[in-house]
């Protein structure tokens, strides 16, 4: 005997990962939870919370949804539904991630949780609505967490992509989601990009509304010279693909 302690076995309960979601989703419409961030029911959304708890992932096969979990997991999964039911928060907010057109962004307080019926259009080159026509250049405003425009950039990476927006911490959201992305490097460590995808994201000053025709600053973006509301984004205060 080398005097070295043996582990505990691992304790698992007569409890399933099914079981969970079951108990998830009664939890949540007992409780009156409401949905629509990312998933609109209480057993998609009960599946989200105990795949990420599990650290599992969210695309899991059914076949392992028979797999018993240990004591500490099972404990983990409750708590994490008992802040859904009493924090009342979006269940992107509890995990920190959402997907948005099959990628994954990070989620929080600082910008509405990544949904949009857009999201079906992005990877298709946003057709039938653009009719074969030509783009170069593609123009978020009120970009938000930036998921309509990052999916952009990821899905067709020859496009200059700009994401504009007057908040700075969602902005700040967006570049976090970009962070793993390098602007001199086409190698890119994050699962949200492509591998050609470039971006750099800084933060600043909120844009200029125009309130007179005078003439407009030459640091302007020429993207956003075709919004009628704004004068001009300082660069400082978007990120763009390029």
């Amino acid at each position: 005997m080398n005097g070295s302690a043996t582990p505990n076995p691992v304790q698992f309960e007569q409890v399933s990962i099914i079981d969970l979601i079951r108990y998830g989703g009664s939890r949540f419409n007992e409780a009156g939870l409401t949905f629509g961030h990312s998933y609109d029911n209480a057993l998609d959304e009960a599946t989200q919370l105990v795949l990420h708890a599990l650290h599992l992932p969210h695309d899991l096969s059914p076949v392992y949804g028979a797999s018993r979990v240990t004591a500490a997991e099972q404990a983990k999964v409750l708590a994490l539904f008992e802040r859904r039911v009493q924090e009342r928060v979006p269940a992107a907010y509890l995990t920190g991630e959402a997907w948005f057109a099959g990628l994954n962004f990070k989620s929080d307080r600082r910008a509405l949780v990544p949904r949009s019926p857009i999201a079906e259009l992005i990877p298709h080159g946003y057709e039938p609505w653009l009719g074969g026509r030509e783009v170069e250049r593609v123009l978020d405003l009120c970009t938000g967490s930036g998921c309509i425009a990052i999916a952009t950039a990821h899905y067709h990476p020859h496009w200059q992509v700009d994401g504009v927006d007057i908040n700075d911490e969602a902005l700040s959201l967006a570049k976090e989601t970009r962070s793993a992305c390098s602007p001199t490097t086409s190698r890119c460590a994050s699962r949200t990009c492509s591998t050609s995808c470039r971006a750099r994201c800084t933060t600043s000053s909120s844009p200029t509304r125009r309130t007179s025709p005078t003439p407009r600053p030459t640091r302007c973006r020429r993207s956003i010279r075709t919004s009628p509301n704004w004068a001009c984004v300082p660069a400082t205060t978007a990120w763009t693909s390029r």
